[in-house]
């Protein structure tokens, strides 16, 4: 056998030869040859490994190795016989991954799983079917345990997966549908085509990771922006909110383009409607806008936000000059962009909690209702009686807060979700409808006129809306030109991220900078929406030059629009915009802002320090469970990997490595050779 595998690569390694000799007239570099035989996935496109204290969730292999296995394609009913990584069509993702979950067999069988993302299913949902399964139940303010919000959902996000997933482009997954056919016809020989996988974590428990050093929290920073500027007058404030992430299982990959960027659009289009409604001291309310990061991860920007920004004298620990007891009326736009899909024109529900002891939100309902009948934009009604009450939302942490807030949710849908993408990579721009996104905006911005008791009634350009929509759009929701689009190049520098896109998954936080801009300290997503907000609450005219390292403005007003890679000032506004740390409350920040001279990082709070610090007495008095304390694992540089290629037998192999022997001792006999020859006719020259 071994001599037949010799004789038959005999011929390869002669034309190879030839070809670096030079007597090929199309001679074959070392580079192409590899690329011909081996196909990499260039990017992550893979699912990896978060931590809590309720266990871990996502995908992760072997430790230290690569997973490698012949390619078998999965379309419902084959068995799996051997070791063997399985080619599954996107329609069948969940059920595969659900199977591999509650068949212990094919664990032990099944070394990788690769999803061929090149069929579009008419539905695909990771999460569960009540989204934030998995998180504490004080959370909900009613029972969840049965009620379906999310039809589609396969609840397979926060499972623990301990094999590598990949989700294959186009290219890789026509090699890889190639590769199954030819094994399967070939009977899976011992000369397959195999799939060679690393996604290796080293993080392997929350909170202990910390200690150890192989991860890092989940965090970024929300976004407070508040019209008119705050000053020492206290008023009541109308408050409408947003989330700015999502979530799924291939984190890298989720747009979440519906749900929940759809409502983050909605909330900057109508800020910018309000800009040109001048306040007044007359008006009886202030209106802020929330854009919360982290929401996905136990509702995480939320709380944060509570311990920072709600407790006033008793729990505060920073100087952003706002008190959320003064919030009286609550908005949350919701997932809006299909509300016009199926509909003469778009149709939005109003979610209001039922049970408990809160009050009715009558006056914010009613204004919604107003608003929408005075065009012909959007249709406006209240969601059904069946609903347990208001979807998984930040309106759920507010009221366990303060049940006397006015709470709504605007949303799509009545009793169920309608986006059958929800946190997954499908969610993207194919999704939505500006239509729908743009009569949210102007639905929300003629309500929180008409609720902030400002004068007249809000004269909008549903044109000019539409068009801000639509660039917004481009701008956060599409990867070409994602960040690099026009609107925001013209207001900030964007610093490149890992593939070239907007960050949609929260991410982990590796300093804190409640005040900073510094793009090492936040997101770009996050200093886009700052600058935004930021230039549509300021009132007056700019006043002098700033930058974030040395030309400040006073403590009254906000630096906006600088350009350092282009050495470019920022102007002074008088504007009331903050980022808002978000992060989990029980992790502690120890010099950990960027120019901290002694750098530690993030670190978890003892129990003296909780005690100490007053948070554990601020989670008791909500009556919260334990935070999740979501991490996400450390891993090497060569982490996600996935290649492509065709394994020979062991016998072909070894051939393989004896003719490379042989190759390398006759290229050291002819180089000693030719020397010595060189060497005599120098001497007899």
């Amino acid at each position: 056998m071994f001599w037949r595998s010799l004789a038959r690569l005999a011929p390869i390694y002669a034309a190879l030869i030839v070809s670096v000799q030079g007597f090929d007239a199309a001679p074959l570099s070392v580079k192409h040859v590899e690329n011909e035989m081996i196909k990499v996935l260039h990017g992550s496109n893979a699912c990896w490994r978060l931590l809590s204290i309720n266990g871990s969730a996502g995908c992760a292999g072997p430790d230290l190795d690569v997973a490698r296995a012949p390619i078998q394609h999965w379309t419902g009913d084959e068995e799996i016989d051997g070791d063997r990584t399985m080619l599954v069509p996107a329609k069948l993702a969940a059920q595969f991954l659900n199977l591999y979950l509650s068949d212990s067999g094919i664990k032990n069988r099944v070394h990788g799983i690769l999803i061929d993302a090149r069929d579009h299913p008419e539905g695909l949902s990771f999460a569960a079917k009540f989204p934030g399964k998995g998180f504490p139940s004080e959370t909900f303010p009613y029972d969840h345990s049965t009620y379906e919000w999310n039809p589609a959902g396969s609840d397979i996000r926060l499972q623990e997966l301990d094999v590598p997933v990949f989700i294959l482009d186009d290219e890789l997954a026509d090699v890889a549908e190639k590769s199954a056919t030819e094994n399967a016809r070939k009977g899976f020989s011992k000369r397959a085509n195999v799939a060679e996988m690393r996604v290796s974590m080293e993080g392997k428990s929350s909170p202990g990771c910390l200690e150890t050093g192989t991860c890092d929290p989940l965090g970024g920073h929300s976004i407070l922006a508040v019209s008119p500027p705050l000053t020492n007058e206290r008023k009541p404030v109308v408050m409408i909110a947003s989330h700015i992430d999502t979530a799924g299982l291939f984190l890298d990959q989720v747009v979440g383009a519906d749900s929940a960027l759809s409502g983050l659009i909605a909330m900057l289009v109508a800020a910018d409607l309000l800009k040109g409604a001048e306040s007044s001291e007359s008006d009886t309310h202030r209106i802020a806008f929330n854009a919360l990061a982290g929401e996905p991860w136990g509702y995480m920007g939320s709380k944060r936000m509570m311990w920072e920004l709600g407790e006033g004298k008793e729990f505060s620990n920073n100087t952003v000059p706002f008190n959320l007891d003064d919030v009286e009326k609550f908005i949350e736009i919701g997932a809006v962009g299909l509300a016009g899909r199926g509909n003469d024109q778009p149709k939005m529900y109003l979610h209001q909690q039922k049970v408990g002891s809160f009050i009715d939100s009558n006056e914010t309902t009613d204004a919604l209702k107003a608003s929408a009948a005075e065009d012909d934009l959007v249709s406006v009604e209240d969601a059904a009686a069946t609903t347990p009450g208001i979807p998984p939302s930040s309106l759920m942490m507010f009221l366990s807060r303060n049940s006397s807030l006015e709470g709504v949710v605007l949303a799509e849908y009545n009793e169920k979700f309608i986006n059958p993408y929800f946190e997954s990579y499908l969610d993207d721009e194919r999704n939505i409808d500006i239509d729908s996104i743009t009569a949210a905006a102007v639905l929300v911005a003629k309500s929180a006129h008409s609720l902030a008791g400002r004068s007249g009634t809000l004269e909008v350009d549903v044109q000019g809306a539409k068009e801000l929509t639509s660039d917004l759009v481009d701008c956060l929701v599409k990867a070409d030109p994602s960040l690099n689009c026009k609107l925001a190049t013209d207001m900030m520098t964007v610093t490149q991220s890992s593939y070239g896109l907007v960050e949609h998954y929260v991410g982990v936080i590796k300093y804190q900078g409640r005040h900073s801009q510094d793009h090492l300290i936040v997101k770009n997503i996050e200093r886009f929406v700052f600058t935004f907000l930021g230039e549509r609450v300021a009132v007056g005219q700019s006043d002098g030059d700033c930058n974030e390292r040395e030309k400040t403005c006073d403590d009254s007003q906000v630096c906006l629009g600088e350009k350092f890679d282009a050495g470019e000032d920022g102007k002074c506004w008088d504007a009331s915009v903050y980022f808002v740390p978000s992060y989990p409350l029980s992790v502690l920040c120890t010099n950990c802002t960027l120019d901290s001279p002694e750098y530690i990082g993030f670190t978890m709070m003892t129990g003296q320090q909780l005690t100490e610090s007053n948070i554990s007495t601020f989670v008791q008095k909500y009556g919260w469970a334990p935070e999740p304390l979501w991490m996400e694992s450390r891993w090497e540089a060569s982490t996600p990997h996935l290649r492509l290629y065709h394994r020979e037998s062991k016998s072909t192999e070894t051939a393989i490595m004896v003719i490379g022997i042989l190759m390398l001792v006759f290229t050291a006999l002819a180089a000693g050779v030719s020397k010595v020859v060189f060497e005599k006719r120098v001497k007899q020259s």
